[in-house]
Order: structure tokens, then sequence, then C-alpha cells
């Protein structure tokens, strides 16, 4: 089974990419409605300007736009530094 991330990573066309982000998103808000995923771990929701922007660049180009989505699930994958408490 693949994951939204991959879906997205692998996206060959617009309608993909929507769809894998409308999952990302309910399952996003899911997780946040019970707080923590794990200790000291709360999931991300993306703000709508960005959802917005990414959305209008697969509009108006969509092989910069699946490239972008490739890239921002390249970074998905990646974690943040931890800092020592």
């Amino acid at each position: 089974m693949y994951s939204v991330v991959d879906r997205l990573a692998n996206a060959t066309g617009k309608e993909v990419v929507q769809t894998a982000l409308y999952e990302a998103l309910r399952i996003a808000r899911s997780a946040e409605a019970a707080g923590e995923l794990c200790e000291g771990v709360r999931p991300y929701i993306a703000r709508e300007d960005s959802i917005r922007a990414l959305l209008e660049e697969l509009d108006k180009d969509l092989v910069k736009g699946l490239e972008l989505v490739r890239k921002i699930a390249i970074r998905a994958l990646t974690f943040p530094p931890k800092t020592q408490s």
C-alpha cells in the first residue's frame, strides 16, 4: 500500500495530487483532534495559502507543478534536527 507521500512523489497528474493532499489534510486534522501523535510529536497542517499556491502552480504548468510536488514529498520525509532540552 502506498503512503500519501509516495503517491505525491509519483504523481502523474493533478487529480492524483489533489486526492493525496485531501487525504493528508484529513489525516492531519484527525490526528490534531486526538492530540500528539506520540511523545512530543504533533501533526502539521499546511496553511490554506500554501495549498492554494500549490494547486495554482499545477493549473499554470503541470510539469513544474509535479516537480514541486515531488520536492515537497522529499522534504516531507526529512526530520527536523532534535533540540536538546
